[in-house]
């Protein structure tokens, strides 16, 4: 299996190469599947390339994971290295956030321009980074128009329901970093477990018992960063579904309103609308994630729990009702929206 696996890695290497030229050749964005496989694969390939050199008979091996992980370093600092547009036929396309790669824009590396002008200057208006063309009004305004045309809306929440509908990839963008911090939480007690155990264990210092320290090292590091890192992207992602969300549906508001008749009396609906009704959705919208994954984190935690002191662990149930709440909140905001008369059932 070593050896089957350290050909194939050797062989995806400059397959991969080839692929992401073809890839800035079609678009000015750099992808991020491409560079979040590149990041993960260079990192797992290291920490094993470590164990290969550190078992005997294995050096030949190593040496070709080694290749491996050089070759993919270098094609992972190439896909994070900003295109120039040659061919954007918008200067909204090459917004610095755009042209940013994965671990760019994890660790906010494109922010660093703009935090150094503010450091040499004053900022103005001119001076703020472009910002992607997916936040402008008026492709939002179609995207969620085009769902609410064609959505049935004799249903309490069709609102609701059409909004995830126009923004279902985006909001599935923030799933996989917060499985991912889900899963570098839960690594805490084990990381935990095993530093005791190895320091309960070693009291005279050997080869083994450092090179297990030293991996121990590396796990703890490796934990406490992904915690921070998946915590800013997640929410990043998700303050970004916020930003949508309320951009269409003030859109698609303001854009109701122009139709109503003028000596309609609308008791300010509108500007309720567009004011305190979506500041509540903002703050409901937030949470939209801490409701799926409190449920999971809720079940791994009892789990774990029950592995160590049995049944009284079933008690941390109690808390689920917060979660509840939070949906109730979201679903309650889009629903007092939906029964205003600027959002109500019309086909024209």
């Amino acid at each position: 299996m070593a050896i089957a696996a350290s050909v194939l890695a050797a062989i995806v290497a400059p397959a991969l190469g080839i692929l992401i030229d073809l890839e800035h050749k079609a678009s000015v964005e750099p992808s991020l599947l491409a560079g979040g496989y590149l990041f993960l694969s260079t990192l797992l390939d290291t920490a094993q390339a470590r164990t290969l050199w550190l078992r005997h008979g294995f050096q030949p091996l190593a040496a070709v994971f080694v290749v491996s992980v050089v070759v993919k370093a270098g094609l992972l600092f190439l896909e994070e290295m900003p295109e120039l547009p040659l061919h954007s036929s918008s200067p909204r396309e090459t917004s610095p956030e755009s042209m940013s790669g994965a671990v760019n824009r994890s660790m906010f590396w494109w922010l660093n321009v703009l935090l150094h002008r503010g450091y040499r200057t004053l900022l103005s208006v001119p001076d703020l980074l472009r910002i992607p063309a997916k936040f402008d009004t008026q492709v939002l305004l179609d995207k969620i128009e085009q769902h609410w045309q064609a959505a049935d809306r004799s249903g309490k929440h069709a609102l609701c329901f059409t909004t995830l509908r126009a923004f279902a990839r985006q909001t599935l963008y923030a799933v996989p970093p917060r499985l991912a911090l889900l899963a570098f939480t839960f690594s805490q007690p084990f990381l935990i477990n095993r530093v005791i155990t190895h320091v309960e264990g070693s009291t005279v210092p050997t080869g083994v018992s450092l090179e297990v320290a030293g991996g121990l090292i590396g796990a703890t590091v490796l934990i406490y960063v992904g915690i921070a890192v998946c915590t800013c992207l997640y929410k990043h992602l998700t303050y970004q579904l916020v930003t949508m969300v309320r951009g269409a549906l003030v859109a698609l508001i303001f854009k109701k309103t122009l139709r109503l008749d003028a000596a309609t009396p609308a008791d300010g609906a509108s500007i309720t609308l567009m004011s305190t009704d979506i500041d509540g959705l903002e703050r409901s919208v937030v949470f939209i994630h801490d409701i799926w994954a409190s449920v999971l984190e809720l079940g791994v935690g009892i789990f774990l729990l029950y592995r160590e002191i049995g049944t009284p662990c079933f008690l941390v149930v109690i808390p689920i009702s917060g979660t509840c709440h939070s949906q109730s909140r979201i679903l309650t905001a889009l629903t007092s929206i939906s029964r205003y008369p600027c959002v109500k059932s019309s086909r024209h």
